[in-house]
């Protein structure tokens, strides 16, 4: 890619910045219905640090801290509305990789503050779905955080996930 010239590195950068936050935004949104679905059903409301809101797991969805297994509707949406903002704009604006990548990294530290993590995580002979869908959650907004940082520094000559 360093024999092109600089405007057109910059519009295949811009296009795989846009397909990987794209593409890893749809799987962490999944993620997250999967989450809300599965913490309705099983009652795990949100505790971050421990405190709870004292409602209901879907209530807390849809009005509170979110559930244990994924963030409040308000903030999806939120993200929701900023990515499609971000992906709209060519270049990519460096303050919507810098907003992208805080979103992100509100999910990664949302799911590190929830109790329901660390029982998931320490309980290796358990559940091993719920292993996973924790572990995802966990990892695939750090990833996003990660590419939309590096677009915003303008660190992304080479292929996202390579250093």
């Amino acid at each position: 890619m360093t024999h092109l010239p600089p405007e057109m590195r910059v519009a295949l950068i811009d296009r795989r910045v846009k397909l990987t936050l794209a593409a890893g935004s749809a799987v962490y949104l999944v993620l997250s219905a999967i989450g809300a679905i599965v913490a309705v059903v099983r009652e795990l409301p949100g505790a971050p640090f421990g405190v709870e809101t004292g409602l209901s797991a879907g209530r807390d969805f849809l009005f509170g801290l979110g559930t244990a297994l994924s963030a409040p509707v308000a903030l999806l949406l939120a993200f929701v509305v900023t990515l499609t903002m971000v992906l709209r704009r060519t270049p990519v604006p460096r303050s919507g990789l810098l907003l992208t990548a805080a979103f992100a990294l509100a999910f990664f530290a949302g799911v590190l503050v929830e109790p329901h993590t660390w029982d998931v995580v320490n309980d290796a002979t358990g559940d091993p779905a719920m292993t996973v869908l924790v572990t995802a959650d966990a990892l695939v907004p750090a990833y996003l955080a990660r590419i939309a940082l590096r677009a915003a520094s303008g660190r992304l000559e080479r292929a996202p996930g390579r250093s």
